[in-house]
């Protein structure tokens, strides 16, 4: 019977490490983590975070898709400094170690102690920030990253330096019309996470041509009537579509006319509040989701 037991234990070990195995796809998960953002993307064993949402709960997302024994970011982007976006990188921060810190500059409207608490963990550990600014490029195993907006010209319009220059938040303005928008490229395939741009925001790169063409879109402010516009869903051209947004909100977001132009350019959309955790898989030319 013991030796059963054993058995029995060994086949449950091969079992989860042979799970926890990355194939060689890029997976992007979109978390389910109420009303906020926070992404995980995933190729072989290198992993990308993108906001981390107004709670713990991607914690769960992470343990879920990485490597029990994988303690390490490659690249950490918090957009904007809004708690929805950014409230579960303090946990995050203190368990695994961030190689690549991409921080948008302004500060937090609402001036936190969530916040503050979070410019300190990246204080003490030394954790090696980058203002989100457009320019900045990252590869990480065949991933490109780039931050295609707001780009250096809109800072200097548009924010104000604060008299301290801290960690994070070294400027103030309207978090979302600063909210860091990524393009992220692999072979054929493309992604443009929006974050919680703001119509001004919107309305700027279209006249600047600085939309691009992407398969998939996160879309913007949880699907919030102020957050995306027809002239730049066109722009961008997207096939796929996913909504990050809490069940029956206080805010009524997803909007009912933002699904409307959704479903009238025949984009496939999910939405987690209905589906939960989403996941986009990816070869470089074929594409899956669910």
């Amino acid at each position: 019977m013991k030796y059963l037991f054993i058995i029995f234990l060994c086949v449950l070990v091969s079992i989860a490490l042979t799970s926890q195995i990355p194939d060689n796809k890029l997976h992007i998960y979109i978390c389910d983590v109420g009303q906020g953002d926070g992404i995980l993307i995933v190729k072989g064993q290198s992993q990308i975070v993108i906001d981390a949402g107004p709670n713990n709960a991607i914690e769960s997302c992470l343990g879920s898709h990485m490597p029990f024994w994988d303690r390490t970011i490659e690249v950490a982007i918090m957009t904007h400094a809004d708690s929805d976006h950014s409230f579960g990188f303090i946990q995050m921060f203190g368990r695994y170690k961030i190689e690549h810190f991409l921080a948008s500059p302004v500060d937090s409207n609402s001036h936190s102690s969530n916040f503050e608490e979070l410019k300190k963990i990246v204080q003490v550990k030394n954790i090696r920030t980058l203002s989100a600014v457009a320019g900045k490029d990252i590869k990480v195993n065949g991933i490109e990253l780039s931050v295609v907006f707001p780009n250096q010209t809109f800072f200097d319009r548009n924010s104000h330096p604060k008299e301290s220059n801290t960690v994070l938040g070294s400027v103030d303005g309207v978090t979302n019309d600063f909210c860091a928008i990524v393009l992220l490229q692999y072979q054929k395939f493309t992604a443009l996470f929006t974050c919680d741009t703001s119509q001004k925001s919107e309305e700027v790169m279209l006249s600047q041509n600085l939309v691009p063409h992407a398969y998939f879109l996160k879309v913007p402010h949880h699907g919030s009537k102020h957050g995306l516009t027809e002239s730049f869903l066109k722009a961008v051209n997207p096939r796929l579509a996913a909504i990050s947004v809490g069940v029956k909100n206080r805010y009524g977001h997803p909007n009912q006319e933002v699904l409307d132009m959704l479903r009238n350019f025949n984009i496939k959309t999910y939405r987690t509040d209905q589906d939960g955790e989403i996941e986009v898989k990816t070869d470089g030319e074929q594409v899956w989701a669910k």
